[in-house]
């Protein structure tokens, strides 16, 4: 076994205590990034560092409960390559919940390949599934659309996410909703063929309008005027955007930086 602790540059006393254990338990490991690169990099990172023949992934704040892993590795045993927790019910409000749900079933609905719903990072998986995942070199990393996009034999276990056991989440609700917008861009391009889905009715109804007037009928085209032009904005947008992260993947910079100085470990 090893236990990797992914250090996202933390501004508290998290270094100096999972050194405090390492000194009993010599099969921990730290890697410390340089800065916080944010959770996906984080998680990526220990992914490029970890080695066996599986890997789980988990949260320090035990909202997932540990005590799930050996499950886990039971029915990666009995042949699963994938084992993950699905996320029923969470202590958070209701409305909250229910965005969540929104997000898993719209992501699902628009996917360009298969999207697990309520699944997050908390699972096992195999080697072959790990190489898969960091095979993938975008800029935006979402790994657990990578997860379900690797396939392999998968096996759900349903459970009751925890309070957090210390401190307080850097999430609010303008973070919850870029990381959903981000992973539904990681996930899908539905966002540019619905320019299409939306410009062809669009460009029939102006082919329309044209022959009507060409034909003398008065028609009040201001209303058309705004409708090409907030189509033409909101084209603009979603273009941009995929844009820009296709410029990011294109320069291709670090998606992590290790700061060895204070990494430790075992290779």
């Amino acid at each position: 076994f090893e236990l990797i602790f992914t250090n996202n540059a933390s501004q508290d006393q998290s270094l100096e205590k999972i050194l405090q254990i390492r000194e009993e338990v010599p099969w921990v490991q730290v890697i410390s990034l340089s800065r916080n690169f944010g959770y996906q990099a984080s998680l990526m990172s220990g992914l490029n560092n970890s080695s066996g023949d599986a890997i789980i992934l988990i949260d320090v704040d035990c909202e997932d409960p540990p005590e799930m892993l050996l499950q886990f590795i039971e029915k990666w045993e009995e042949g699963y390559d994938i084992v993950y927790g699905e996320r029923v019910k969470r202590n958070e409000p209701h409305l909250i919940q229910l965005a969540r749900k929104l997000f898993y079933r719209l992501t699902k609905a628009i996917s360009d390949s298969d999207f697990i719903l309520d699944m997050a990072e908390f699972s096992l998986f195999t080697c072959e599934v790990k190489e898969a995942i960091i095979y993938n070199k975008s800029s935006y990393p979402f790994v657990r659309s990578e997860i379900s996009y690797a396939g392999f034999k998968r096996y759900k276990i349903p459970y009751t996410r925890n309070h957090r056991i210390s401190g307080k989440t850097h999430y609010n609700l303008i973070g919850m909703s870029l990381f959903a917008i981000g992973g539904m861009l990681s996930s899908s391009t539905f966002p540019l063929r619905f320019i299409v889905y939306s410009g062809v009715p669009l460009l029939l109804l102006n082919m329309i309008c044209l022959l009507l007037i060409l034909f003398g009928i008065n028609l009040p085209i201001m209303p058309l005027i705004l409708l090409n032009m907030s189509a033409l904005l909101m084209a603009l947008m979603i273009v941009s955007v995929y844009l820009a992260r296709t410029y990011k993947d294109v320069v291709r910079k670090p998606l992590f930086i290790v700061n060895k100085k204070k990494s430790y470990m075992n290779k």
